[in-house]
């Protein structure tokens, strides 16, 4: 018999399929969700303290939630100022942001202001 009729793709299964491709595909795209991921922790880690180091803003009340390097602040901050200050250090002082949705950025209601 010849041995070299006997040899598999390496990617195929005895019953012809291609399992092990799809291990290895499957593998791939955890690694990649899982480097996403640490980039996106590390990224909101990055946005928390350049924000909670800034001395003009308070920034305790606001969220920062990270996804693929889109992020999204919600909660609260003083004054529309420190709204657009937060959205600016955001963008521009944490490399690594893509894009900024803060609609859900609201101002407090106890500092006199016009709602």
């Amino acid at each position: 018999m010849n041995r070299e009729k006997l040899k598999k793709h390496p990617h195929e299964t005895t019953s012809g399929g291609s399992v092990k491709k799809q291990d290895d595909e499957t593998r791939a795209s955890n690694k990649q969700k899982s480097e996403r991921q640490n980039a996106d922790n590390k990224l909101s880690t990055e946005i928390k303290t350049h924000l909670n180091n800034h001395e003009e803003i308070d920034t305790s009340g606001v969220q920062v939630d990270v996804s693929d390097g889109e992020v999204v602040l919600q909660g609260e901050v003083d004054n529309a100022h420190a709204k657009s200050l937060t959205c600016n250090i955001t963008t521009q002082e944490v490399t690594g942001t893509k894009h900024v949705k803060s609609d859900k950025l609201n101002y407090k209601r106890d500092n006199n202001e016009a709602p």
